[in-house]
């Protein structure tokens, strides 16, 4: 398994890729402000999309316990607001509980930025790389090595288990990561 940085690109870049490879349904996993998906809407007007968030301390990460629950809700009415003139679905439940309103095969993509905990990441792969569907995407944020994360050896652990070949990344500070689904 390999990793290829794709020179000059940043996340816009991969929401365009999606849309240019016509990837119209997908979740975002972690969404906070809903930044990045707005920029996910913004790039493919016929993307249907569910933001996903729990919205409140619920991840014994150190990020969670850090910004409190008075912070998360700032963070919904954010979120909600800026994702109001877009087909996107503000899924308000812990990424494990969402997950299982969807089914199997039914996702064009997934984009996981939710907890950056090893195990938290590994989950989010497993669980909503069964939902997306042979051929389309699964990716995420953070890939590199920083305090108390597990990106890196979450996405490079079920890459090689899975016999993904390649694993592309963005060019910028903190990249964002993916390979299409191919089993």
């Amino acid at each position: 398994m390999k990793t290829k940085i794709i020179k000059g690109s940043g996340r816009k870049d991969l929401a365009k890729k999606f849309k240019d490879l016509g990837l119209n349904t997908g979740v975002e996993v972690g969404v906070r402000w809903g930044e990045y998906s707005q920029i996910l809407c913004e790039q493919n007007p016929k993307l249907s999309l569910r933001a996903v968030d729990p919205y409140n301390v619920v991840y014994a990460d150190f990020r969670s316990k850090r910004e409190g629950d008075k912070r998360q809700k700032k963070y919904l009415e954010h979120a909600l607001e800026r994702l109001k003139p877009f087909n996107c679905e503000v899924v308000v439940k812990t990424s494990l509980d969402a997950v299982r309103d969807v089914p199997y095969e039914s996702i064009d993509f997934v984009y996981i930025d939710g907890s950056h905990e090893f195990d938290y990441v590994m989950c989010d792969i497993i669980e909503w790389g069964k939902r997306v569907k042979k051929g389309g995407i699964i990716s995420g944020h953070d890939y590199y090595n920083f305090r108390r994360a597990g990106v890196v050896r979450a996405v490079d652990a079920y890459a090689e288990d899975h016999k993904v070949q390649k694993i592309y990344l963005t060019d910028e500070r903190t990249p964002s990561w993916w390979f299409t689904r191919k089993w």
